[in-house]
């Protein structure tokens, strides 16, 4: 599985993990194929990468999820993971998202908020 801009989807690639939004709502899921429509969609709901399926893989290569992409304990919740994201999003949102430094940065940015808001707890 590798993550993938949106600006870079290309129709026919296949979704290695449900896309859903800031209220767990499936905005397409896993296995199936992108279309031209799903990249203006994405933008309007704020996802800003995708995880895509390499075409060797099978579903059982596909474990990597967002907690395992922040690093984040595998109790943590998804909703809060997608309100870290949101408001990372902000923080980034004149960077270029496209350039690998920005990305580990984005994904630092987004552990660092939820292991405080743990903390705060």
């Amino acid at each position: 599985m590798i993550l993938i801009h949106v600006d870079e989807l290309k129709e026919g690639m296949m979704v290695a993990e449900d896309i859903q939004d800031l209220h767990q709502r499936t905005l397409l899921a896993a296995g199936c194929q992108i279309q031209e429509k799903h990249r203006s969609i994405f933008k309007k709901w704020g996802i800003l990468y995708v995880a895509i399926r390499k075409s060797d893989e099978t579903p059982s290569q596909l474990k990597e999820t967002k907690q395992t992409r922040y690093q984040l304990p595998e109790e943590t919740p998804l909703p809060e993971i997608a309100k870290a994201e949101l408001h990372c999003l902000q923080l980034f949102r004149y960077n270029n998202s496209k350039e690998p430094l920005i990305q580990q940065l984005f994904r630092g940015a987004v552990r660092h908020h939820m292991l405080n808001l743990k903390d705060r707890e």
